[in-house]
């Protein structure tokens, strides 16, 4: 039907539940075409996204970030890969007043000039990552501004600060001589 889809409901913010790699990749959607929502997200089932699909950040377009809870509830999510010439890069674009939580990410992420980080490109003011691991590759071919296992950019500046409790990084970083690594 012309590429249209359809009787997938039009959401807000508000609750939401990940249960399958669309159902991930259409939270980007919504994130991107609601700029200033707040979310609830549950991923309910191990998400894994098939070879030769790039996932779009969720929170890119339109000024959005995300913001809220996204509650991994112990599961992994694999499959998570992107290579780009310009944009920063993570699962998340940016994070502001947000909680991400018990989740495991498997990242296969490849930059030449922009931010990437496993989890976000940007841990905005009040937002806590809580139990979170990622895992894989993440890599730098250019003069990147910068590459990180959980987010290559930190800022707090008004409304408050950011936490990182209970996170490991073992993803491998690769970078250009002049790209700085965060751990």
């Amino acid at each position: 039907n012309n590429g249209i889809i359809e009787g997938v409901p039009v959401v807000n913010g508000g609750s939401y539940t990940v249960d399958s790699p669309m159902s991930l990749q259409w939270l980007s959607k919504l994130v991107n075409d609601n700029p200033g929502s707040t979310w609830d997200v549950s991923v309910t089932e191990d998400i894994v996204i098939p070879d030769g699909f790039m996932f779009e950040s969720i929170g890119y377009a339109n000024g959005a970030v995300f913001s809220g809870t996204f509650d991994g509830n112990g599961h992994t999510i694999s499959g998570l890969r992107s290579v780009t010439n310009s944009a920063s890069y993570g699962m998340f674009y940016a994070l502001k007043d947000a909680l991400v939580r018990d989740v495991n990410l498997l990242v296969d992420y490849e930059t030449r000039t922009g931010y990437t980080g496993g989890v976000a490109y940007a841990a905005l003011e009040g937002t806590t990552l809580l139990n979170v691991t990622v895992s894989g590759e993440i890599t730098a071919t250019g003069t990147s501004y910068g590459v990180g296992g959980m987010v290559a950019s930190v800022s707090s500046i008004s409304s408050g600060d950011v936490y990182f409790i209970n996170c490991k990084n073992d993803a491998d970083a690769d970078r250009h001589p002049l790209v700085r690594i965060l751990p």
